[in-house]
């Protein structure tokens, strides 16, 4: 379970959750909370990618579950 914060994000924002394969695990669109819990409990260890969108800008982080 990890929190992704919003707070200084400003417009709509977009976030999309990735396996290293590219299988979308969890995506929302025009998110309005400023944190988002995800559980990724059932989804296997690895390199996931969590990519967020706004109007301006777009910046991927990569996590990795053990």
């Amino acid at each position: 379970m990890f929190t992704i914060s919003l707070n200084h994000l400003q417009g709509e924002v977009n976030y999309t959750i990735t396996t290293l394969e590219g299988r979308i695990v969890k995506q929302e669109n025009n998110v309005i909370k400023s944190n988002i819990n995800v559980d990724l409990s059932k989804e296997g260890n690895g390199v996931y990618f969590v990519k967020i969108n706004t109007e301006s800008t777009s910046t991927v982080y990569k996590l990795i579950k053990q």
